[in-house]
């Protein structure tokens, strides 16, 4: 797979995000200096412009989670299933922030998205290769001789834990035994 189509999703995530961002902030902008505008002639405000002023917040706080997400999947490329379905998600929401940046972020976003989906790396993460990987016999060479063969791996043998027990000397040898005998292993004498 070329690295040109895994860099698609968050190249075109982030644009979308950029877009989303800037049309969030003009409409908060053109929203403030209409409500300015209108107290300063004396008329009433109602509450449609309301509604501008909080799709201008909502276009804003979306466009930097899209790019925070964005930014997210050019960091850790082995989530890009889940981070190309919250960029689509993040993109689709964006439509009550005027229209998803006038349909161009929104757009960008979701081509954005689905390119992370569908051109993510391929194989398992590598977290999960590395969980498998403990399974399988491991190889040693020996690098200092060239064309050597492999020589399978042997894992130290693990440490027992040995819980304490009562023990006791023996009266007779001088060997420590366990307490629960009643004759020495070594000498054969009663205890």
């Amino acid at each position: 797979m070329s690295d040109n189509k895994a860099a698609a999703g968050p190249i075109l995530g982030f644009a979308g995000g950029l877009v989303i961002l800037a049309y969030g902030a003009y409409e908060l902008y053109l929203a403030e200096t209409v409500q300015s505008l209108a107290n300063l002639a004396g008329f009433p405000v109602n509450g449609s412009l309301l509604g501008f002023i909080y799709g201008g917040e909502a276009g804003i706080i979306l466009g930097i989670f899209l790019i925070i997400a964005s930014i997210t999947l050019a960091a850790a490329p082995d989530y890009h299933f889940s981070l190309g379905v919250l960029i689509i998600a993040l993109s689709l929401l964006s439509l009550v922030s005027l229209g998803g940046g006038d349909g161009f972020g929104l757009l960008l976003g979701v081509l954005g998205g689905t390119c992370a989906i569908v051109f993510g790396p391929e194989g398992p993460p590598a977290k999960e290769v590395r969980l498998r990987s403990e399974f399988l016999p491991r190889t040693q060479t020996n690098a200092d001789v060239p064309g050597s063969e492999p020589v399978p791996f042997v894992p130290p043998a693990p440490r027992l834990s040995v819980t304490a027990r009562p023990h006791r000397g023996c009266p007779s040898c001088g060997k420590v035994i366990p307490a629960a005998f009643t004759t020495c292993p070594n000498c054969g004498a009663k205890i």
